[in-house]
């Protein structure tokens, strides 16, 4: 028994130090992240507005793992940028500074944070979206169990994995989380229902 907890204590441990590894690395190619990444997310983006079908229109956004707010410049460029607020969510401090040098309008709320204690009351978000962050989520449960926690009942999650993370999926987790399509990522979604009766 000992040796499971000490094994599962490690494993945490070492699961926190790379989450940190990775928030310094984000930190450090925060200037050059648009120029190296944009193509690539934004072909992304384009399978979650499919997903998300319009529920964007005076939604409150969570966008967990913003990095430097590429989707917020996706859904400008597209003239899709109708949500109500947008929390933009990252645990690099580096991200969020680049973010906000952009011109982004007063809806967008900058917070430095993590995907595992999210900063905001219970069920006020009507979609969470994580897109190509689960790979460096450190506590996985915990993220999975913050995201529902925060969302509305029949609110959207829409979290996408990338095919080369070997790394559990969301609907290992919890089977709110169905596997929707494949592109680049793995896009999952959940639609929390019965949040009262489920505690």
């Amino acid at each position: 028994m000992w040796e499971k907890i000490k094994n599962d204590a490690m494993l945490r441990d070492s699961d926190m130090n790379r989450g940190l590894d990775d928030v310094v690395k984000y930190n450090v190619t925060a200037s050059s992240y648009d120029e190296l990444y944009r193509g690539e997310q934004y072909s992304k983006y384009s399978v979650l507005v499919e997903i998300v079908n319009g529920k964007l229109d005076s939604s409150l956004v969570l966008d967990a793992g913003c990095g430097t707010g590429l989707l917020l410049e996706y859904l400008g460029e597209n003239n899709i940028d109708k949500y109500r607020r947008y929390i933009c969510l990252d645990p690099s401090t580096g991200m969020i500074e680049r973010l906000a040098e952009k011109n982004i309008d007063h809806r967008v709320i900058p917070v430095v944070g993590y995907a595992e204690e999210i900063p905001v009351r219970d069920s006020s978000i009507d979609i969470v979206v994580s897109i190509t962050t689960w790979g460096n989520i450190a506590d996985k449960e915990k993220a999975v169990n913050e995201f529902i926690r925060v969302t509305k009942e029949n609110g959207l999650i829409v979290v996408s994995k990338h095919l080369k993370h070997n790394t559990i999926p969301p609907s290992s987790i919890n089977k709110c989380f169905k596997e929707v399509a494949v592109h680049i990522d793995v896009f999952y979604t959940c639609k929390p229902v019965n949040k009262a009766s489920s505690g």
